[in-house]
């Protein structure tokens, strides 16, 4: 039987990268909030080795799907949940920008998902077999690296989803001691939600999601559980939380 990997967060460019790179080495699990074209297609040309489940994202939902896949030979966890603009919000320059609801709709996609995504998962990855969670960060949530500011909610809600990583990695240290627990910095994807900023990038800095899934998964395949609890470049250096 083949092992397993999740991805929550289907509906982005990295994680559809993803799962076709996967493929060929695992049963792939998507999880999104709805299917998407692409993911139909991934279906239909992987021989029923991917199925994708429907989640509003709430902790009940997400464990619901984690305990039907209970018992499988789960080795890969890839969170790609996250948003840095949308209908709602839109990156903040100026502290006069802050508004409360803005703010709650960060931490709710960056911040709550991703934990209700750790405490639904752990639980299906066997103790004993070594395996890897990994949710997408970014290296703008490094506190020690921050020297422009500005993007106020953004920042603060990808800090605290590293801290909830890093917190993570301590318990799991004691109860999966082969497992490893991290957060990823994927550099600039070419994606709808890198495109508002592209002008601004090289082009030799902006990334097709293949390019970023390659760099990642290189990441993940080196990955022991003495590396749990770190945030990750894409060049697979350790960035300062």
């Amino acid at each position: 039987m083949m092992p397993t990997a999740v991805i929550v967060g289907a509906h982005s460019a990295i994680a559809q990268a993803m799962a076709t790179r996967w493929l060929p080495h695992y049963e792939v699990i998507t999880v999104s909030r709805r299917q998407h074209a692409p993911l139909e297609a991934m279906a239909t040309a992987s021989d029923r080795r991917h199925r994708h489940y429907e989640s509003d994202y709430s902790g009940a939902s997400l464990t619901e799907i984690a305990q039907t896949i209970k018992g499988q030979d789960v080795q890969r966890v890839f969170c790609c949940v996250g948003t840095l603009h949308d209908a709602q919000v839109f990156p903040e320059k100026k502290l006069t920008q802050l508004d409360p609801a803005h703010l709650h709709h960060y931490f709710e996609v960056n911040t709550v998902i991703p934990a209700m995504v750790l405490r639904a998962f752990v639980p299906v990855l066997e103790r004993s077999q070594q395996g890897a969670m990994a949710f997408l960060s970014a290296q703008i949530g490094s506190i020690s690296d921050n020297r422009l500011g500005g993007w106020y909610g953004y920042r603060a809600t990808k800090a605290a989803l590293n801290m909830l990583i890093k917190t993570a990695s301590i318990e799991l240290a004691r109860t999966h001691k082969q497992m490893c627990v991290v957060a990823m910095h994927p550099g600039t994807t070419d994606s709808p939600l890198s495109e508002p900023f592209q002008s601004r990038i090289a082009a030799e800095r902006l990334y097709t999601p293949a390019q970023t899934a390659e760099r990642l998964d290189r990441i993940l395949r080196g990955l022991t559980p003495e590396d749990s609890g770190q945030l990750y470049h894409w060049d697979g250096s350790v960035l300062p939380w």
